[in-house]
């Protein structure tokens, strides 16, 4: 089995299309992204978190549908809840960290999180 990490961005937004038709299981990270909108926060991918409007549940839609739109039959996805330049999920969502939780072992994709982080741990970056 080989995971292919796949960030995504300018001229990669379909990568995930290419790992999986070549075999590799794409593991995806921009669920935390999506999520932390939902809690008026954007998050870049070298771990900065600014503040910004906050999104309603449809960008959350929105990223489900485009991140499958292309899949071939049967792709198998695994989500990350974090990864190693983003803060941990208490952080980036506090009170709201087990509903965040729940969205990621509650979708059909399957579910990766970092040691610690279920035990509540945290993690913040430049501060």
């Amino acid at each position: 089995m080989i995971i292919g990490e796949c960030w995504g961005g300018f001229n990669f937004e379909n990568r995930q299309i290419i790992l999986a038709r070549s075999g590799v299981i794409p593991r995806l990270f921009k669920l935390p992204i999506a999520l932390s909108s939902l809690f008026g926060k954007r998050l870049q991918k070298d771990g900065r978190v600014e503040a910004c409007k906050k999104e309603n549940v449809i960008v959350l839609k929105k990223w489900f549908d485009e991140t499958r739109r292309f899949l071939p039959n049967g792709t198998i996805l695994m989500q990350s809840s974090t990864a190693h330049s983003l803060p941990y999920p208490a952080y980036l969502y506090g009170q709201g960290t087990w509903a965040a939780i729940d969205t990621l072992f509650f979708m059909t994709d399957q579910p990766i999180t970092f040691m610690g982080e279920i035990d509540g741990e945290v993690y913040k970056v430049g501060e």
